[in-house]
C-alpha cells in the first residue's frame, strides 16, 4: 500500500514538472543567428516543436 502511495505522488511530480511553462531568460542576436536561452524547456520531440 505504501509503495503505491509512493508511486502515484512521485508521478503526479514529474506530470506538474513537465506542465512547467517555458520561460524565456534571454535572446542574444549576432549577425544571423539567434540563441535563447529558456528555463524548464519541453522534453518531448513533439512539445519542443509546438513551442
Amino acid at each position: 500500500m505504501l509503495k503505491n502511495k509512493m508511486l502515484f505522488l512521485v508521478s503526479l511530480l514529474f506530470a506538474l514538472w513537465l506542465l512547467q511553462p517555458v520561460k524565456i531568460i534571454a535572446v542574444h542576436r549576432s549577425g544571423t543567428f539567434t540563441d535563447i536561452i529558456a528555463e524548464n524547456f519541453p522534453v518531448t520531440d513533439k512539445g519542443k516543436i509546438k513551442w
